[in-house]
């Protein structure tokens, strides 16, 4: 029986961004990179350590820890991820999966994870995992208030279970439709000023990120139109040049740089798309800020930032026009085996710290320097901040 879609489009390969003269700003992967293994790492080790607590793990596991894990082991080639992806999976799979299986949270429903999970060791346990969050979707489409603003991030999340599944015997086509058409309706609602809710930008990011995976796996006309709006919309009355993020909310003004990573990529499907190259800028600025100012220290502040900026950072690469036209290889087309040897590959693609700690025979050398670098802009920028000089003497000083 067939299970999934040919293989489900979704996730980026290792690339190298390139200089685009036509571009004021370019992709700061380099420091994305040295952020993803140096905060990736401390993830991981409270993940796997069996003395962190069962919230502590949830708050870790928040937007797909695992999904964040596999992409980083697709990205670097190097199987230590694959031990942090084990990690997450008993937690998620084995013990909160099992746990809740009858009383689901609505916004815990993380599909990418154990999709790819599943297309790595062909795993019953994890097919069985997304059938209960399939069960789950079903269930919210039918019971969940669709239309209202309050629920969109059920609603983009119980949608991609469904496209995930959509071969899945007990896939509903009804409840899919109904789910496509309430987040449609979000951003419709969203764009038209139809409503005086509360704007939360992060969330039309996640219904963005649900609409663009239905576009990629079955299309539908309606999408590209409603998104461009939404970012048109989001860019004129949200972003702050100034803070280089959105605002919270349109209540809430404050910027939120921790959260710039789940809407950069909408802006960087758009220009790859149309070959916007104002909508390519805008993402680069999105993706810039997010890099310079997130903080990454909590598994749910770092799985926001590195769950889906893997695309944007491939949909600017495609959409560089000294890059010929390509069309991005299947995702899943080479199954692991179970118990996957470790790769050749080097640990973290186009990371000068790395290279010349490798060469200098010092392994140690990158760890070393990455803290040194990261933690020590992290500081640098406190001292700097508005924070009384009381708290900065306890911090920096005791």
């Amino acid at each position: 029986m067939s299970v999934f879609l040919r293989p489900i489009t979704w996730l980026c390969f290792v690339v190298t961004v390139f200089a685009n003269p036509l571009h004021s700003e370019q992709l700061n992967t380099t420091q994305w990179e040295l952020n993803m293994v140096t905060y990736g790492q401390v993830i991981c080790d409270l993940m796997s350590n069996p003395r962190t607590d069962y919230q502590t793990q949830l708050r870790s596991y928040d937007y797909d820890s695992l999904w964040v894990f596999y992409q980083i082991y697709n990205y670097t080639g190097d199987s230590r991820w694959l031990n942090c992806a084990k990690a997450a999976r008993k937690f998620y799979r084995d013990e909160y999966l099992n746990k809740h299986e009858d009383d689901l949270a609505s916004d815990k429903l993380f599909v990418h994870g154990l999709l790819q999970d599943h297309q790595f060791y062909n795993s019953q346990k994890t097919l069985k995992a997304l059938e209960t969050l399939l069960q789950e979707s079903k269930r919210l489409a039918n019971k969940l208030a669709l239309a209202s603003l309050d629920n969109t991030q059920e609603v983009a999340q119980a949608l991609m279970v469904l496209v995930t599944m959509k071969d899945n015997a007990n896939h509903s086509q009804e409840a899919q439709d109904k789910l496509l058409n309430a987040a449609l309706g979000h951003v419709n609602a969203w764009t038209g000023l139809q409503s005086t809710h509360t704007f939360f930008p992060y969330r039309a990011g996640i219904t963005a990120e649900a609409l663009i995976f239905y576009e990629q796996n079955i299309g539908d006309p309606r999408i590209q139109t409603a998104l461009k709006q939404l970012a048109q919309m989001m860019w004129a009355n949200y972003w702050q040049e100034s803070t280089r993020s959105f605002a919270y909310s349109s209540q809430s003004p404050e910027s939120a740089p921790d959260l710039n990573q789940l809407i950069a990529p909408l802006y960087a499907w758009l220009g790859y798309k149309d070959k916007d190259l104002v909508s390519q800028e805008r993402a680069t600025q999105i993706f810039n800020g997010g890099v310079d100012y997130a903080w990454l220290m909590s598994g749910k502040h770092f799985n926001q930032n590195y769950r889906w900026s893997f695309s944007a950072v491939l949909w600017q690469l495609m959409t560089d026009e000294r890059q010929p036209p390509q069309t991005p290889p299947p995702p899943y087309a080479s199954p692991l085996p179970y118990n996957p040897p470790a790769p050749s590959a080097p640990t973290v693609t186009n990371d000068p710290i790395s290279s010349v700690a490798a060469n200098q025979g010092i392994p140690e050398l990158a760890t070393w320097e990455e803290h040194m670098l990261t933690y020590g802009r992290k500081n640098c920028e406190y001292i700097n901040s508005n924070v009384s000089f009381d708290e900065k003497l306890i911090s920096n000083y005791y």
